[in-house]
């Protein structure tokens, strides 16, 4: 059992059974998290309504969905991105570019009242999946974001057992 997996499961949520197209992104984003490899933001509204939807049948951890519009969006409500690039080895439509930005324009966001390492030293769950050590716990038990280090996977909002962490869009 790889890292990844072992992490996995003591995640306290199951992952959605829905793979249909229509589904709607989550209510708590102001805006939609589009996958990394991609230089024209504006060209998931231009290409993909009339694509097959390659990226989201290619995408490992199955966090890409599509919105009514059949738009690819990140749903880290299970997993994170691990910047693999299936999703952009298999976009037939050159929105996904392999050789484009490797970044999601979006940084976690730590809810220090709702997390529970900030009053008894419990929890760890958030750093222990981080590959880039973006989250640091000040004092043994304070944890917090380092915005240089995030790069926007969404892997601690996945395991956070508090939904203490959630994404903010940082361009």
């Amino acid at each position: 059992m790889n890292r990844r997996d072992f992490f996995k499961s003591f995640s306290l949520r199951m992952k959605s059974e829905e793979e249909e197209k229509g589904e709607e992104p989550p209510e708590k984003s102001p805006a939609i998290i589009r996958p990394p490899y991609n230089g024209d933001p504006e060209l998931f509204q231009q290409k993909c309504p009339t694509c097959p939807a390659y990226c989201m049948t290619a995408c490992e951890e199955g966090i890409i969905r599509l919105d009514k519009d059949s738009i690819p969006y990140l749903d880290f409500s299970v997993t994170g991105c691990t910047f693999c690039g299936d999703c952009a080895k298999y976009c037939n439509i050159d929105v996904l570019k392999i050789d484009g930005p490797a970044t999601i324009h979006w940084l976690a966001e730590l809810d220090k009242v709702k997390c529970s390492s900030w009053t008894e030293p419990t929890c760890r769950m958030c750093a222990d999946v981080c590959e880039t050590k973006a989250i640091l716990f000040y004092g043994g038990l304070r944890p917090e974001v380092d915005g240089e280090a995030c790069t926007g996977c969404g892997q601690c909002t996945s395991y956070c057992p508090d939904s203490a962490l959630t994404m903010i869009y940082s361009p």
